[in-house]
């Protein structure tokens, strides 16, 4: 998205509404930690396959894993951690927006109270770009498919 997509909306003065921020909620942890159970990634219907073959990959679990680790000490989740990088770290400019997703309205609350808290600190925004390249290679235009 960064490479291919903002640059021609940038060009035509395009604004972006980044969706997806949570990674369509596993970034929650739940498929990592094997608590799937009324998420998206739950059962045997046609979303919850397809939910779990775009992000059931041990490099993904391994990703979420290391996160985790490096978020501990600042008492944030990976969910917020997600959500401020986006909000203040990201390529996102001015007039950008982001879709807050949710499946009740506590978690839009705690969504905007998350980004409320501010931009993360220099050692968060490292873990996530050192993961961010970890991972590019096969991730980096999964938004097209």
């Amino acid at each position: 998205m960064e490479k291919h997509l903002l640059p021609i909306l940038r060009e035509h003065s395009i604004v972006f509404n980044a969706f997806r921020v949570i990674a369509a909620g596993f970034l929650s942890g739940s498929l990592t930690y094997g608590s799937t159970e009324g998420t998206r990634f739950s059962g045997d219907g046609r979303i919850a396959k397809y939910m779990s073959a775009l992000w059931d990959k041990e490099s993904l679990h391994n990703a979420q894993r290391k996160l985790n680790a490096a978020i501990k000490d600042v008492g944030i989740t990976s969910i917020e951690a997600a959500l401020r990088w986006a909000y203040y770290h990201s390529a996102l400019g001015q007039g950008d927006g982001i879709i807050l997703g949710a499946s009740k309205e506590s978690q839009i609350e705690s969504n905007i109270k998350a980004i409320g808290n501010g931009p993360l600190p220099d050692t968060i925004v490292a873990a996530i770009e050192a993961l961010w390249e970890d991972l590019r290679g096969e991730r980096e235009d999964s938004y097209i498919n």
